[in-house]
């Protein structure tokens, strides 16, 4: 089973990326343990989004700071950064709407 369950903050506006053919919706997802590091560690996830109704929803909707939770998959990448050197990426695909909420903030 694949399945990653974050609970976080919106790092960035959601933006709209890909082509007409793969739109796809991303932002950042900062999460904190309930043990707090001596430097304040904050964890961050990249969220993607495919599926047509939830992209679209998250687009217009969600903002940088919005409380989330995502279920979604972990996949694996790769990237080369202008120096020629690869590194592996880590990407949360976020699955259906049920299994994606944004959170009114108190």
């Amino acid at each position: 089973i694949n399945q990653v369950t974050l609970l976080g903050r919106v790092g960035i506006e959601p933006q709209l990326r890909g082509s007409d053919a793969t739109p796809v919706v991303v932002f950042t997802l900062a999460t904190n343990s309930n043990y707090r590091y001596e430097t304040g560690m904050t964890q961050w996830h990249r969220i993607s989004v495919f599926k047509p109704f939830l992209r679209n929803t998250v687009h217009q909707h969600m903002r940088k700071g919005s409380r989330v939770l995502v279920q979604g998959r972990l996949v694996y990448g790769e990237v080369t950064d202008a120096k020629g050197v690869g590194h592996i990426t880590s990407t949360v695909v976020a699955g259906t709407a049920s299994q994606f909420s944004l959170l009114l903030s108190r």
